[in-house]
């Protein structure tokens, strides 16, 4: 059931980017686009839904759980901001695309390490700190931005930074010590979740006249990619105690 609700919204997602591309949120091309992402929004939702009733937990104990939940949340940030980037839906559908492939399947129970109250509020926090990033790196490549949309993204980006940090560091370390009886010990996830959290504080702590040049501007991109590359690549580069 799981999987034929998200290929249902994988589709449905897809029809509705070529429809927002050609119309640009304009005429019926637009409202098509946004109602067909509302529909995905929904049956994605379902499949989530109905894999937190599967597992008697919210849908947080793999990587499939966690690619799923951010595409949500893309795809949810677009609607919610009525925005014309494309990006985002695309950055959602790719993220589904991942959750759907080989490399993330769903877990066919929960592991008993993962039931923890401190592992949801772990992954919960985190995960919205990190659509908050990816939505703020995507309204940082606007190269004519006005002073609204440039005070939006500062406002996601402090918001998404504040809540990975409580998230993956602060909540993180919590769970670790209860599931593994020490807060930090070196994991790869947990080194490069450190490196994405130093690349932006060093952002966020520039003066605010050097954020808008170039090469500065960059830095919101740069570190979608490192939380990207965070996500997917280290568990499947390097063992660790977040392989799963």
């Amino acid at each position: 059931m799981t999987r034929i609700l998200m290929i249902a919204g994988w589709g449905v997602l897809l029809a509705s980017m070529v429809a927002v591309g050609l119309g640009r949120l304009r005429g019926k091309a637009g409202r098509v686009g946004r109602w067909g992402a509302g529909f995905s929004l929904s049956l994605l939702l379902l499949a989530w839904g109905y894999e937190s009733v599967r597992t008697g937990l919210p849908a947080f104990l793999s990587l499939f759980h966690l690619l799923l939940f951010l595409s949500m949340g893309l795809i949810a940030a677009w609607l919610l901001l009525r925005s014309s980037e494309p990006l985002l839906l695309f950055l959602g559908w790719a993220l589904a695309s991942l959750a759907l492939s080989p490399m993330a399947p769903p877990p066919s129970s929960a592991r008993p390490i993962l039931l923890s109250a401190w592992l949801v509020l772990h992954v919960v926090t985190t995960a919205v700190g990190e659509v908050l990033l990816f939505v703020g790196a995507v309204l940082s490549l606007r190269r004519s931005s006005s002073d609204t949309t440039a005070s939006t993204m500062e406002g996601l980006l402090r918001a998404g930074y504040g809540l990975f940090t409580l998230g993956a560091l602060v909540f993180g370390a919590v769970w670790a010590f209860f599931a593994w009886g020490r807060f930090w010990g070196w994991d790869p996830k947990e080194t490069w979740s450190l490196i994405v959290w130093l690349w932006y504080t060093a952002y966020l702590h520039l003066p605010a006249s050097l954020r808008r040049r170039t090469p500065f501007r960059l830095m919101p991109l740069v570190g979608a990619l490192l939380l990207l590359f965070t996500l997917v690549g280290v568990p499947f580069l390097f063992r660790g105690l977040h392989s799963y």
